[in-house]
């Protein structure tokens, strides 16, 4: 729990890998995007 609270390097670079990846899925499947939060 505590290393979610930390933003690192990693962390980071998944957000934004997850972020890039959540708006493709977006278009296709709006559900999937809000249950991804």
């Amino acid at each position: 729990m505590s290393l979610n609270m930390r933003p690192t390097l990693a962390t980071l670079r998944h957000r934004e890998q997850f972020a890039a990846s959540a708006k493709a899925v977006s278009r296709s499947n709006p559900t999937l995007c809000a249950q991804g939060g």
